[in-house]
């Protein structure tokens, strides 16, 4: 339990910025093409 806080102590700042990043650059996109091709299929029905 102590190395937890000691892990989560400093550098979360950084953490929360590069999985920010990572979300925003890969797992956003994924969405986008989700709902466009969800859209797509309901267009074609």
């Amino acid at each position: 339990m102590p190395q937890r806080n000691a892990e989560s102590h400093f550098p979360t700042k950084r953490f929360v910025s590069k999985a920010a990043n990572f979300v925003s650059s890969t797992i956003y996109p994924l969405i986008i093409n989700n709902i466009q091709k969800r859209q797509k299929i309901f267009l074609e029905i």
